[in-house]
């Protein structure tokens, strides 16, 4: 697990990802509402480590969960397996198209604000209502 968290870091996925020890039990935290636990434990365990983080998740309230197993030989626990049920891998893939839809719609309205003549900050004024010398704070 203290490689798994270390390589989290490293690569810049999750830089406060940290091991804590709550009911004698060691989780990571600091990534958000996912649920991750590593395993070296033989593949014929892997159903109880399966159970395991399911539980784990539900008692914190997260939906997203899995386990992640290294593959023998890897240098990295990221170069291993993830593993979940097939429900939170379609949860987690919906959200992924959901979310790029928003990015791409968003950059679009940009797009169109700029060839409108626009600035950004007009384009904010815009879209909130509010005129840069009506938000306090904001003034230049």
């Amino acid at each position: 697990m203290r490689a798994l968290v270390a390589q989290l870091r490293e690569e810049g996925y999750w830089p406060h990802a940290s091991i804590e020890t709550r009911n004698r039990s060691n989780d990571i935290f600091g990534i958000g509402d996912i649920g991750l636990e590593a395993t070296i434990e033989p593949w014929s365990e892997i159903d109880r480590k399966v159970r395991q983080a399911k539980a784990d998740a539900a008692g914190r309230g997260v939906d997203w969960w899995s386990v992640i197993k290294r593959r023998r030989g890897a240098r990295s626990p990221l170069d291993g397996y993830a593993i979940t049920e097939a429900r939170v891998l379609v949860q987690l893939l919906v959200r992924v198209q959901q979310l790029e839809a928003e990015a791409e719609a968003a950059a679009a309205a940009f797009d169109r604000g700029l060839a409108s003549g626009l600035t950004a900050r007009g384009m904010i004024d815009q879209r909130t209502g509010q005129a840069e010398q009506d938000r306090p704070g904001l003034a230049c």
